[in-house]
């Protein structure tokens, strides 16, 4: 340290040069991982024009304490300068866990910068992360971190409203905080939704309603945005006896249910044929041209429908007969 083995130190006003003496010999030393704090003991005043008599360092590193005394100091004894002796308190900048008496010297590992005790678990003073990070195998981890930020744990993932709905993932190389396996992520609001929803269950996003086969719509009614919705069917599907089945289906269309045969005018019967159930006339109306006719004409139609063939005998209007050569086959 210049100031403490050249000319400087011979003449100098302790007043003015302390902190300067502190800054210098911290700078130096930046690099080698060392905390120094410097006092001066002095005869009588910080404002006479002084010298430096001695030069006592006390050093401390891994519990251990050294005393170093520099045995020759810069300048000659002059009367009528102050003798100034210097003593430097060094220590060794504190790790993770280490022991400590302030802050400062918690600077060996990053974001561990606060020197703390813990009463709850009888632990002494010791440098411990900052506020927002958590310890992990000897390092500080930020937490608080929400959907697609970067994390090492699921224990970082904690910056959403439900603590319990991310995870760490690893995505493409990269270890991601994403939704957990009950959740689904809305990338809007970049929040997880619960998912697997069933029919008429609250939700914000169609991806929620997973619970209800054929119920992959959030209906919101018009509501603003943001509000909730509720898991209904989709489009061409209607909620009949307990399932969401597809309407609209026309004639000689696979159904299950009645209501499912409204795309076909008066064909609202759902009856097995064959070895299928397929949409079919209503009581009173026949197929003619493949629509239902109301039963009004004799003659005999073959329908030919995934190889089901129908016969159907028509009855009469007026007691008239049509001639046998008029009959489409």
């Amino acid at each position: 340290m210049s100031f403490m083995t050249g000319e400087h130190g011979c003449r100098f006003i302790p007043w003015n040069i302390s902190s300067n003496i502190e800054t210098e010999y911290i700078s130096e030393n930046s690099s080698t991982g060392e905390l120094c704090m410097v006092f001066m003991a002095l005869d009588y005043s910080f404002y006479a024009l002084s010298q430096i008599n001695n030069v006592h360092v006390k050093y401390e590193s891994f519990g251990r304490e050294s005393n170093i005394r520099i045995a020759e100091p810069p300048c000659s004894s002059v009367r009528y300068l102050q003798n100034v002796d210097l003593i430097l308190m060094c220590q060794r900048k504190k790790v993770l866990g280490d022991s400590c008496q302030i802050h400062e010297q918690c600077k060996d590992t990053p974001n561990a910068g606060v020197c703390m005790a813990d009463p709850q678990n009888n632990v002494p003073s010791s440098c411990q992360c900052n506020p927002g990070f958590m310890t992990y195998n000897g390092t500080c981890l930020q937490v608080n971190k929400t959907l697609y930020e970067e994390c090492v744990i699921d224990d970082q993932c904690n910056g959403t409203s439900d603590k319990e709905a991310l995870v760490c993932r690893e995505i493409r190389h990269r270890k991601l905080c994403m939704c957990n396996s009950d959740y689904i992520e809305d990338n809007t609001y970049l929040e997880c939704r619960h998912a697997k929803k069933e029919i008429r269950k609250e939700c914000r996003i169609n991806e929620q309603c997973t619970g209800t086969e054929n119920a992959n719509t959030c209906f919101t009614d018009g509501k603003g945005e943001g509000e909730e919705g509720v898991c209904t069917c989709n489009d061409q599907f209607d909620w009949i006896d307990g399932k969401c089945l597809k309407v609209g289906l026309r004639l000689l269309e696979p159904c299950i249910k009645h209501k499912q045969c409204n795309g076909t005018d008066n064909t609202d019967n759902c009856t097995e044929i064959g070895n299928n159930t397929l949409c079919y006339c209503r009581d009173g109306y026949l197929i003619f041209e493949e629509k239902c006719i109301k039963d009004t004409y004799i003659f005999q139609v073959d329908i030919k429908y995934d190889n089901v063939i129908a016969v159907t005998i028509l009855g009469s209007m007026d007691n008239e007969i049509i001639p046998e050569e008029s009959v489409q086959t």
